[in-house]
């Protein structure tokens, strides 16, 4: 009896390390932690952001009063990549592990592998980002336990819309965002755009009442200044304005009214029916596609503490339909 019990639990000792394996296999094979080497050639590739960004942007990234060339900024940017420790590898790993029971149930389809790029973070005013199918972290993230699963879920969101336009369409729809196709920024501001990697182009609409009319919107970043202040200093988050562009009055979403050279910016509180649409789960709205990846990530966390809960059980839906 005791051999057959030795046997037995030999046994199941093995089929669980197999089970274990196979786990750290897929985790492997979902993910990659990029040298700093490799991730410098990730960042400076030509892509939405890259071609999109304005003179403030990289004057405010570099920490500069005058006007940086592309090729010196992105330059700057393959200087700021860093070498993971396994100890870092490993935070991150458990973060990911943490919610792929969520993003499996979802049916969350991620280009593989998920690439890990770690950086000083001067590169982007120290916030976590992506680029193509790359997470950009810094230490503070890295190190932040408890937080690492919510914002490798924003973050993979990120990275899911950008190579699913059509399932991306309809999460923005649901929270009433709809395609206008790219509008040109408003001319006067063009110098001042602050551009997001997540989100670097301006291509929908929200309907919303201004002034008792029923108006089509679409939220831009801008730096509050002309120029980078070497006195003021900071980050550009504090430059940041955010505020909404009037583009079209008609019933179907368009750009009618439009002109960039005269274009007519509002404040989101002069807006009526925006947060009935979005929600209020959370204060990251600068773009629609920010706003689903905090409810996505309130999803994957199974987050139930929230003011509009209807809100995540229409992207799951988006999801479950796909």
């Amino acid at each position: 009896m005791k051999a057959i019990l030795s046997a037995f639990i030999y046994g199941m000792l093995f089929c669980l390390s197999v089970l274990l394996s196979g786990a750290s296999w897929a985790a492997t094979e979902a993910i990659s932690f990029l040298t700093k080497t490799e991730a410098a050639s990730v960042l400076t590739q030509e892509d939405d952001f890259v071609r999109g960004i304005s003179p403030f942007d990289m004057a405010s990234r570099m920490k500069r009063a005058d006007d940086p060339s592309k090729r010196e900024y992105l330059a700057f940017v393959a200087t700021q990549t860093l070498d993971w420790s396994d100890a870092e590898k490993a935070a991150v790993n458990q973060a990911y592990q943490q919610i792929l029971p969520q993003l499996t149930a979802l049916k969350v389809d991620l280009p593989k592998p998920i690439e890990l790029i770690k950086t000083t973070g001067l590169e982007e005013g120290g916030a976590a980002y992506t680029r193509g199918q790359a997470i950009i972290l810094q230490q503070k993230q890295i190190a932040n336990e408890a937080g690492l699963p919510g914002l490798v879920a924003h973050e993979l969101l990120h990275i899911f819309s950008r190579h699913n336009p059509v399932i991306k369409q309809k999460l923005y729809q649901a929270i009433g965002f709809y395609p206008v196709g790219e509008i040109s920024f408003p001319a006067p501001l063009k110098r001042q755009k602050i551009t997001n990697p997540d989100a670097p182009v301006n291509d929908f609409a929200i309907r919303v009442t201004y002034q008792d009319k029923q108006v089509w919107a679409v939220p831009i970043l801008y730096s509050a200044e002309p120029q980078y202040s070497l006195e003021k200093g900071g980050e550009f988050f504090d430059y940041l304005e955010f505020n909404f562009v009037i583009v079209g009055d008609s019933e179907q979403a368009s750009t009618n009214i439009y002109d960039a050279n005269n274009p007519q910016i509002v404040k989101v509180s002069e807006l009526k029916g925006f947060f009935k649409q979005i929600g209020r789960n959370t204060n990251y709205i600068i773009h629609p596609e920010e706003i689903i990846a905090e409810n996505f990530s309130f999803l994957m966390t199974q987050e139930t503490e929230l003011k509009s809960p209807q809100l995540l059980q229409k992207i799951e839906q988006v999801f479950l339909q796909q």
